[in-house]
């Protein structure tokens, strides 16, 4: 008897060989699944008002983008002129005026792509000893940082790699920003050494941002904060950073960067409200235990903001990623969200 010939047809193993990622049924599930337990990582459904924007504003959104390059690139180019200028670095009048220059660049970046920045309280001066106190915000957005920018001078912790954007990296590095890479431990503890270090500088010519979540969010909730910046002992100025939306929320998250700049500047209008919240002092009994300080300051973050609280794990927004661009199982995503869950109830 012949034996049966199992072999594929060659036009079906082209199609497999070319598909990248889980199948449709495949991503349905992870999706499905995800809703119900990584929450603060998935993004709104998108209505049948979200796919008519996305066709009126096909043509639009680019040209959106190219504006919003523009002022970006501008201020690179100017950065990057100084730098060559001045090998040995930046005078400090020179900082002053380069972020001074950022900001008002950033306001026309953003305003190119719809959003209106609003700040509601006021930003904490400098303490009596010259030393500035620093910024935790809450993280939902590719924008938080040109949101925050608009509004006053500011250094921020960044990921490592920022220092190789094209257009940013160096002003990041001359804005006195603070790198660490997540996924080496020996360079968050220097991280954590150069935050402290540079909290405690009274020469700092502006204030450090932190988003102690360690990743952005849908902008619903709030998760388990880092405690990096909880460990120095400083004071903090909660900041609550709100993307108004009448549907869709445009949180960076489950997407890459291109896509969340496309649904951002798919919007007619998006307004941003920044709430300053009144600095943050820890008690002795929190400058003793910093896990317990980052957890008083995320609650009263969220009570303030009207977010709820969520014990998932930043690692699962990770693992969610890759199990979206098929890198991982669905089975191997619930084992991870187990083994993270097991620690918290531990």
């Amino acid at each position: 008897m012949a034996e049966k010939n199992t072999r594929k047809p060659a036009a079906q193993e082209r199609k497999e060989k070319k598909r990248t990622g889980p199948s449709p049924a495949e991503l349905k599930e992870i999706l499905e699944w995800s809703r119900s337990h990584l929450q603060p990582y998935v993004q709104d459904e998108m209505s049948t008002y979200d796919h008519i924007k996305r066709i009126l504003f096909a043509f639009i959104w680019p040209l959106r983008v190219i504006g919003c390059i523009i002022p970006g690139f501008l201020w690179g180019v100017i950065m990057r002129l100084h730098v060559a200028l001045m090998p040995s670095g930046l005078y400090r009048f020179q900082k002053v005026y380069m972020m001074w220059l950022e900001s008002w660049l950033a306001l026309i970046s953003i305003y190119f792509l719809g959003l209106h920045v609003h700040v509601h309280g006021k930003f904490a001066p400098r303490m009596k000893d010259g030393r500035w106190i620093p910024i935790v915000a809450n993280h939902q957005s590719f924008f938080d940082i040109y949101s925050l920018v608009t509004q006053r001078k500011i250094s921020y912790v960044a990921r490592a790699d920022t220092v190789d954007f094209p257009i940013f990296g160096v002003g990041s590095v001359n804005s006195d920003c603070v790198f660490v890479d997540r996924q080496a431990a020996a360079s968050r503890d220097k991280a954590r050494a150069q935050i402290k270090k540079r909290i405690e500088d009274p020469e700092a010519i502006s204030p450090l941002v932190v988003f102690p979540e360690g990743t952005t969010t849908n902008g619903k909730y709030v998760v388990p904060f880092k405690t990096s910046i909880f460990e120095t002992g400083s004071p903090v100025q909660p900041v609550i950073i709100e993307y108004a939306h009448n549907h869709r929320r445009i949180g960076w998250c489950q997407v890459s960067l291109l896509e969340h700049v496309r649904i951002v500047g798919s919007q007619f209008h998006t307004r941003v409200d920044v709430h300053v919240l009144p600095v943050y002092t820890p008690t002795q009994e929190e400058l003793d235990n910093p896990g317990l300080y980052a957890e008083n300051v995320r609650q009263y973050m969220a009570k303030q903001g009207k977010l709820q609280l969520s014990e998932v794990k930043t690692r699962n927004s990770f693992n969610l990623v890759k199990a979206l661009a098929g890198k991982i199982s669905l089975d191997e995503l619930k084992r991870l969200y187990d083994e993270s869950h097991a620690v918290n109830l531990n």
